[in-house]
């Protein structure tokens, strides 16, 4: 597909309007870049710099640890037990798990279900950490525990 100016128009138009549209446009580039700098192991003072230096500071000093860590919301399938969570929901979930395993490191799910107070769809966030490397887990299927990656 070409971008033309009458698809751009309709693109914009689509978002809600030039304002919404950049500022949809800017998440998505800031996410991308926090994304980036993460796998790269950069420290957050060298990320503090370099927002700086782009322009996207504000939007990093208003982060909360779940944006920080999980910039690019995963997407949920749907379960068998109940409907899908929103990305925001799970993105919520995700820092939730995320905290309690800094307080608490090598947790089972048991303990991690009990710490942040609802059963639902936590396995499924934990699978999600996992896969991007923001939690490990160790054992087997009945003994699983989860943790910080080792630095």
């Amino acid at each position: 597909m070409k971008w033309t100016e009458g698809n751009m128009a309709l693109l914009i138009d689509a978002l809600g309007g030039q304002e919404k549209a950049e500022a949809a446009l800017r998440k998505v580039i800031v996410a991308k870049c926090l994304d980036a700098l993460r796998q790269e192991g950069a420290t957050l003072g060298s990320v503090a710099v370099i927002a700086d230096e782009e322009g996207w500071n504000e939007e990093f000093r208003s982060m909360t640890l779940a944006d920080l860590v999980d910039p690019d919301p995963v997407d949920v399938p749907e379960g068998k037990k109940g409907p899908r969570m929103t990305r925001a929901e799970a993105k919520e979930l995700r820092g939730e798990i995320l905290n309690f395993l800094k307080d608490h490191p090598v947790s089972r799910v048991k303990e991690i279900v009990a710490g942040i107070g609802t059963r639902d769809h936590v396995g499924a966030q934990l699978n999600a950490l996992v896969k991007r490397g923001l939690v490990v887990a160790e054992g087997t299927r009945g003994s699983m525990t989860y943790s910080w990656p080792a630095a």
